[in-house]
């Protein structure tokens, strides 16, 4: 399996870290429709992200991880309206 700037990939999924951490919002904005387009080519994508609010936006599954444990898991959408989402890691 090929080795890629974003992590590991294959024909049919990639495996992403942290690619909006630290860039401007234009750029995160155009990073997430880069991976919207992707899905909806079929490719499965795994991105482990710190920018709450991107990620929780573009996934069809999300989960949240604390101490290296699932504490929360759902939709996008429905962790994205969780109220201790909001307040620990959306800023609401």
């Amino acid at each position: 399996m090929p080795r890629t700037r974003t992590g590991l990939s294959c024909a049919d999924a990639d495996v992403t870290a942290s690619i909006a951490a630290h860039v401007a919002p234009i750029i995160v904005h155009e990073i997430g429709r880069i991976i919207r387009e992707l899905a909806g080519q079929g490719m499965t994508i795994l991105l482990a992200e710190q920018n709450a609010a991107m990620a929780l936006g573009i996934a069809d599954r999300a989960y949240v991880l604390e101490t290296g444990r699932v504490s929360l898991e759902g939709t996008g959408a429905e962790l994205a309206d969780d109220d201790a989402v909001r307040r620990n890691y959306l800023g609401g």
